[in-house]
């Protein structure tokens, strides 16, 4: 907090090429874990650029005066390059990792270094930096110890940055092999399972692979509706995929077969008053509207007005909704 900062900052010399015209405590140890502590404080009170500074300084003065030998080092190596890569500083951080590598190398750590990459990765990829995230996952792939338990999540990470650069047809490689490495050892039914198969309908869908996207979908809603988690955020979204690929290639009689499968298992599991319930019956409503069957179209209509306004109000988004499409349906009687 700023508190405990301007504590640090008190007992810490600053200014000048090291801070000091001296070594505070004759050059221990001391003076790098206090700055290394300054520069997480300043981190997460968001002084982005005081934080940077000051592990900067402390990782130099370990190298130049401690030999790099702190024991700090453990830990500020970690702090300094995310620093350097959520403040794009890529220059500095190319310079830095092979010294952090060789630190690493020596305790026989090295998949903490390989960590440190992975994380890199993350926040180059959170903002949205693809191609400099896909070159950092790429060295992250050269250490195959480090992946030991967490290959799926390696591989589906080189996946999505391969995705991000624009490199579709390496993403699809990678998010098939995690997504069999997932199936080996965690099963079709796990919720990480399903996490990847989305992933992987998306990544054939963007490659124009519209088969193989629609099958990869259709297993998806099998699979989430088998183990009642049809609540889960992405199913609806995963619907509203299928819905989309049935209706680009005009066969409007299968999305149409599809909607009335889904209304039905859900009003077995849930019953009729629920707000997905509402939602598959407004969706129908549409779809029965436009191939002329308006009186399924009136009565699917008339359940989803009649459970958003009990359940989520007149004033609600989807209340509004259906009276919208109310209206439409009676101008095409």
């Amino acid at each position: 907090n700023k508190e405990g900062s301007a504590i640090i900052h008190k007992i810490v010399p600053t200014g000048g090429k090291h801070s000091s015209p001296r070594l505070w405590f004759c050059g221990s140890s001391a003076y790098v874990n206090a700055l290394y502590f300054l520069g997480s404080m300043y981190s997460k009170d968001n002084q982005d650029d005081k934080s940077l500074e000051a592990y900067r300084t402390a990782v130099q003065l370990a190298i130049d005066s401690l030999a790099g030998e702190a024991e700090t080092l453990f830990y500020l190596y970690g702090n300094y390059c995310v620093k350097l890569a959520e403040m794009k500083q890529l220059e500095e951080l190319d310079n830095i990792l092979p010294i952090a590598h060789n630190y690493y190398a020596k305790l026989d750590t090295i998949n903490v270094y390989a960590d440190i990459l992975f994380l890199i990765t993350n926040r180059l990829f959170d903002q949205r930096m693809f191609d400099e995230a896909d070159k950092y996952c790429d060295s992250l792939l050269l250490y195959p110890s480090y992946h030991n338990g967490y290959e799926e999540v390696i591989y589906s990470k080189k996946a999505m940055t391969s995705f991000g650069a624009k490199h579709p047809d390496v993403a699809l490689q990678w998010q098939k092999k995690a997504l069999d490495y997932c199936l080996k050892h965690n099963g079709e039914n796990s919720i990480i399972y399903t996490n990847y198969l989305s992933d992987l309908a998306y990544i054939y869908k963007e490659n124009s692979l519209t088969e193989e996207s629609l099958n990869s979908y259709l297993k998806l809603v099998e699979i989430i509706e088998k183990n009642n988690r049809d609540t889960i955020p992405f199913f609806n979204q995963t619907i509203n995929e299928v819905c989309d690929i049935y209706n680009e290639s005009k066969n409007i009689d299968l999305e149409y077969q599809f909607m009335k499968e889904r209304k039905q298992c859900s009003y077995n599991k849930y019953g009729s008053e629920t707000p997905f319930y509402a939602w598959i019956c407004n969706l129908l409503s549409v779809l029965e509207m436009n191939s002329g069957k308006l009186e399924e179209a009136n009565d699917n209509n008339q359940i989803a007005e009649r459970l958003y306004y009990k359940l989520e109000g007149q004033k609600s988004k989807n209340y509004a909704i259906t009276l919208h499409n109310k209206g439409r349906l009676l101008m095409l009687y």
